[in-house]
């Protein structure tokens, strides 16, 4: 046997990778995931174990995890006082900032979806789905779903003051969001522009 064939004796097969797919449950595949760390600095670089790459630049860091107890008295702190959120909550964060982009569920097996809040250094930030993310009705076939979450325009996204300068940090974190908590979708990120106003 050829150097060729040992080599390719250790790849999986398509159908192992299949059966793979097929034996993974609802649960594991839409369970919020604790391992999404990354910090990056413009000079270091550092990951944690198990990390997946989120969108960053610069010393921006990003972390997607579950909603600590902490987590939850700062969502009370914003107003944000549901027990949904806080049973099926996970968010990305930039704590450096003040950034948290919080995702949680509802719904069943067949028309499952996600729901987004934004909150700025402990203010939220209110917007209408439609406005900023068009989530188009699931299809669930043959055990997938066939369609995905698609980002619109966030010109009509509102920030603070504070914020003047940061857009491009905030959409970040809405990109990388969308990334962690999608994984199974096609993302499609078509236009994204901030207008202060």
């Amino acid at each position: 046997m050829g150097l060729l064939e040992k080599c390719l004796d250790f790849l999986p097969t398509r159908r192992a990778v299949s059966d793979i797919e097929e034996e993974m449950t609802w649960e594991e595949e839409f369970t919020p995931k604790r391992v999404y760390h990354k910090e990056v600095s413009s000079s270091t670089q550092k990951e944690t174990e198990g990390t997946a790459s989120l969108p960053q630049e610069g010393s921006w860091k990003f972390v997607h995890e579950m909603i600590s107890e902490e987590g939850i008295e700062l969502l009370k702190k914003a107003g944000i006082d549901d027990e949904l959120v806080f049973e099926t909550g996970d968010w990305v964060a930039d704590h450096d900032l003040g950034i948290y982009l919080i995702l949680y569920r509802f719904g069943g097996r067949t028309n499952w979806k996600k729901t987004y809040k934004l909150i700025l250094q402990g203010q939220v930030i209110e917007f209408k789905t439609k406005t900023i993310f068009h989530q188009q009705d699931f299809s669930y076939e043959d055990g997938e779903f066939t369609k995905g979450v698609i980002v619109k325009n966030v010109s009509n996204m509102l920030l603070p003051l504070a914020f003047e300068g940061q857009q491009q940090r905030v959409l970040h974190i809405i990109q990388a969001a969308l990334s962690a908590a999608s994984p199974s979708y096609d993302t499609v990120i078509y236009r994204a522009n901030f207008d202060l106003v």
